[in-house]
């Protein structure tokens, strides 16, 4: 995301044309432009706060994981007992019905100041 908007990077799940529009608006740096729709964003700034998008309004959460998806909380449960993300995630592609695919893991590296 452009540093203007609080740089960082996001993700999407959902219903898959708004939330791609959603992500590309963000990414022009237009963030308070992104509408509702049967999607949610998460959106991991520079700074280290996370925002998430969902039902028409943007929220923050303090919390020590946070997932999206149909599959969020099968993840949440196993990053709760000691999982790391990767197979957090890879969990609940393997039990939620709903969750579609494979996993696509990308790695980050932050250094918050």
């Amino acid at each position: 995301m452009p540093d203007h908007v609080g740089g960082g990077f996001a993700g999407a799940s959902g219903n898959l044309a708004p939330a791609q529009a959603a992500l590309e608006k963000m990414g022009a740096g237009r963030p308070e432009e992104v509408d509702g729709g049967d999607y949610e964003v998460i959106w991991l700034l520079g700074d280290g706060t996370v925002r998430n998008y969902e039902g028409g309004g943007w929220f923050s959460l303090e919390a020590p994981f946070q997932a999206i998806g149909s599959g969020a909380e099968i993840a949440l449960g196993a990053l709760h007992v000691g999982a790391d993300a990767e197979t957090a995630v890879r969990a609940a592609c393997a039990l939620h019905t709903g969750c579609g695919g494979t996993a696509d893991i990308e790695r980050v590296c932050c250094v918050v100041e």
